[in-house]
């Protein structure tokens, strides 16, 4: 084996998020955010919806559409301030995700925590299929 072979595998080891640096670095972060003692409703009402949000942009359908087709990062990096544009773009898919996470949210709220609105559909649907399936 060459040295530079010897380096390459030594980058591999090392550049992955599965690599000791980073899993090391994670579980620091994460230790020092645990204990960290920090109160806001913004940032509590984003949180609770940033699962959503991950959710949305991490389907693979959605995942090819923005990152290969509308928003290729590949167009910006030779552009006059890429990591701007980068975080520009990031922010805006961000937030136009959390709104769709806002909207489904109140809509399962309106559907499913009201009294009574699901189980009279549910009724409904149930006494449609019983009626149908008495028919034959």
């Amino acid at each position: 084996m060459t040295i530079t072979h010897h380096k390459q595998r030594i980058a591999y080891i090392l550049d992955r998020e599965w690599s000791l640096p980073v899993l090391g670095v994670s579980f620091g972060m994460f230790i020092v955010f645990s204990r960290m003692r920090f109160h806001s409703r913004l940032v509590n009402s984003v949180a609770s919806w940033t699962l959503g949000v991950y959710l949305i942009t991490d389907h693979p359908f959605v995942r090819e559409l923005l990152w290969t087709q509308w928003f290729a990062f590949d167009k910006y990096y030779q552009t006059r301030l890429p990591i701007v544009w980068m975080l520009a773009i990031s922010a805006f898919v961000f937030v136009v995700a959390l709104m769709l996470e806002v909207i489904r949210k109140s809509l399962f709220a309106i559907i499913f925590n009201r009294e009574g609105v699901f189980e009279r559909m549910w009724g409904i649907a149930v006494h449609t299929i019983g009626s149908v399936s008495n028919i034959r």
